[in-house]
């Protein structure tokens, strides 16, 4: 029944000819890093768009079709270049990040530089760069210190591709100084996946993953339908799906089948979301579920004056946390008089009380 698991798999990269609907961008993106290859800066560029619509799928393939140097005019290899992928879920640090950098960088895991001071890994990594790095901070809305940013992209020889949902995400609660900087990089938007795409990102999958016959074209239009625009979601339910069939003896995809499927496939997809959030957005997450539906200032209110906080937020990043979690399915919105007013999914609830297994 299932030839390749991989296939299948929502968080796994796929080969380039699986990733569809995306080569424009993919495209953009390798002409703003392609002075890179010719030895030459680029300014970077920045990736947004909501979950689920190939955002970290494109940037891998940038990252895999980089040269290992640069061509000279003649033809031969020149400078190395190289590339670190570096995930800022749950709110990493300016250490974090430049301690996962050194490792990419072959300055051994973040254990040997235990007592080191930031500021001193940040001048290491300067002297490992021996010509160029492609650094892409995927989630860098939820870097904890935005000043890291400025940093690398002041760097000789570095250039950055954050990825963020929301365009607005990358500035939040960044000083007039950065902002400035990071005007500079490209914009490269990823829109929603219509339901047409989805049922071909399905079928590719389908054709790689999948014996012949186990899955017809309109079962794939059922799940493209319950995906919410969502390819994650939408793999994922194919994969629990197929999983169903063969835990039952099941020789094919069937509607009861789909049905069995999707619920699971929803709360894999909820703890996704919730592991890329930060420790203070999940505290958010949970005084929502105690008081809501509420609007803004009243959550605003109840988070700052939870004892687990580390540090009050305005109400003006509750609400950018708000439309996060809003654009991750995580939260609903009721128009109301003095509103919006927002409260958890119910799935949410259950997933944040371990009322659905993993």
């Amino acid at each position: 029944m299932i030839v390749d698991q991989d296939a299948l798999e929502p968080k796994k990269q796929p080969p380039r000819e699986l990733i569809v609907h995306r080569n424009s961008e993919i495209n953009t993106l390798s002409s703003i890093f392609e002075p890179v290859t010719n030895g030459h800066q680029t300014s970077g560029a920045f990736i947004y768009g909501p979950p689920g619509s190939g955002k970290t799928c494109a940037a891998n393939v940038l990252l895999n079709e980089i040269p290992a140097t640069t061509v000279t005019e003649n033809g031969t290899s020149g400078e190395p270049i190289e590339t670190a992928y570096i995930d800022c879920y749950n709110g990493k640090s300016r250490r974090d990040v430049y301690q996962e950098l050194l490792e990419t960088l072959g300055e051994g895991p973040a254990q040997t530089r235990p007592s080191a001071a930031t500021d001193q890994l940040r001048r290491q990594i300067l002297d490992a760069i021996d010509g160029h790095l492609i650094v892409v901070l995927d989630e860098a809305d939820q870097i904890g210190e935005k000043d890291v940013l400025k940093e690398l992209y002041e760097m000789t020889g570095v250039a950055l591709l954050p990825i963020v949902t929301k365009s607005h995400q990358l500035f939040a609660d960044a000083e007039d100084r950065l902002d400035s900087r990071l005007t500079a990089l490209t914009p490269i938007p990823f829109r929603s996946y219509d339901e047409s795409t989805l049922v071909k990102i399905l079928q590719a999958r389908a054709n790689v993953g999948l014996e012949r016959g186990v899955v017809e074209r309109e079962h794939l239009q059922i799940i493209a339908e319950r995906s919410r625009n969502d390819a994650r979601r939408a793999i994922s339910i194919l994969k629990n799906t197929v999983l169903h069939a063969r835990s039952e003896g099941a020789g094919e995809v069937t509607t009861d089948l789909l049905d069995k499927g999707s619920p699971m496939s929803q709360s894999d997809v909820i703890r996704s979301h919730l592991s890329a959030i930060s420790r203070s957005q999940r505290i958010c997450l949970e005084v929502i579920g105690k008081i809501g539906p509420e609007t803004s200032g009243p959550i605003t209110d109840s988070y700052c004056s939870d004892m687990r906080i580390d540090e009050e937020r305005s109400q003006r990043a509750i609400r950018d946390w708000l439309s996060d979690f809003k654009t991750r399915d995580l939260i609903c919105e009721r128009d109301v008089q003095n509103g919006p007013a927002y409260e958890l999914r119910e799935i949410v609830q259950q997933v944040l009380d371990g009322e659905i297994e993993p």
